[in-house]
């Protein structure tokens, strides 16, 4: 009959630390039995563990030679969609060094067997034979499936690019820029009420912006497409940015502009500048940002 062992010594031995106890998937059991049991005929013994009384299979030993026994798990219980490491540690073997072995068990079904590989020491005189039996618990991670990256944007911005199916024209300063009517509707509802009244840029395909600059047109046609602001402008830039921005209700594009903006303030002056942009286009939240990134950084300001 199984009996319990001292947990804390034999972890020591085999070279575990006892914190491990406290692991909620890890299981012990220590079993002590007659070397004579093993002899001569399959000697088998049922383990079950307190916190997990439906988890159970037979531990079966079988003598070899006299001087050997192997061992095999044979399951009393169907755990379907489970995964187990399951060790052997047999101590106060004859070499005085613990043998270990260990076997990976899935999707087990009542009945099934599963044979140890290693043979361990079996005394040649009466004597109990130790071992402590570990069951580990493996969390199984989900199959890996790579995603591929959302390239919904690169390709509305090659159609942009190669001026592909474009059904509409920005003109700025002599520049056409060939745009496409879904991609500003849905950006913008601004061009969606253009387009959807009877107005002359939409009775003649083209839109004519002569209050700012290409640069500042493009960069704002490119944000269209793609959702990301990637160009370096100067300061100025980003507030002419802003303002188109704002004139076609772009609030995304406004607040990337308002962040990129204060990185650029190194001096009081520069945030001063700034207050003064804010409240004249009255840019309510800008201006509360540029109040709080001077009281926070005013130590820095030269």
């Amino acid at each position: 009959m199984a009996v319990g062992m001292y947990f804390s010594d034999v972890l020591r031995e085999i070279g575990e630390s006892t914190d491990i106890l406290e692991r909620e998937y890890i299981n012990y059991v220590g079993i002590i039995t007659p070397a004579e049991k093993v002899k001569s005929k399959p000697y088998a013994i049922k383990i079950q563990f307190q916190t997990n009384p439906e988890f159970s299979f037979y531990l079966i030993l079988e003598e070899i030679d006299g001087n050997e026994f192997s061992s095999s798990i044979k399951f009393s219980v169907t755990l379907q969609n489970k995964h187990y490491h399951i060790t052997l540690h047999q101590i106060h073997t004859l070499s005085g060094i613990p043998i270990t072995d260990t076997i990976n068990v899935a999707d087990v079904t009542k009945g099934s067997t599963y044979k140890f590989k290693k043979q361990f020491s079996l005394p040649d005189v009466p004597k109990n034979i130790h071992i402590l039996c570990k069951v580990v618990e493996i969390e199984e991670m989900p199959v890996k499936i790579d995603i591929p990256k959302n390239l919904m944007s690169t390709k509305c911005l090659s159609l942009y690019e190669e001026k592909k199916l474009s059904d509409f024209k920005i003109i700025c300063q002599g520049q056409e820029f060939c745009v496409h009517k879904t991609i500003l509707v849905c950006q913008s509802d601004v061009f969606q009420a253009m387009f959807e009244n009877p107005m002359k840029e939409s009775r003649e395909d083209a839109l004519t912006i002569s209050d700012f600059e290409p640069n500042i047109v493009e960069t704002m046609i490119r944000y269209l497409y793609s959702d990301e602001m990637t160009e370096s402008l100067s300061e100025d830039e980003f507030k002419q940015l802003l303002l188109i921005a704002n004139k076609y209700n772009l609030e995304k594009l406004e607040k990337i502009c308002f962040k990129e903006t204060l990185k650029l303030i190194k001096t009081f002056e520069q945030a001063l500048d700034l207050i003064i942009f804010a409240e004249s286009h009255n840019f309510v939240d800008m201006k509360n940002f540029v109040i709080q990134f001077m009281r926070e950084n005013k130590n820095t300001f030269m």
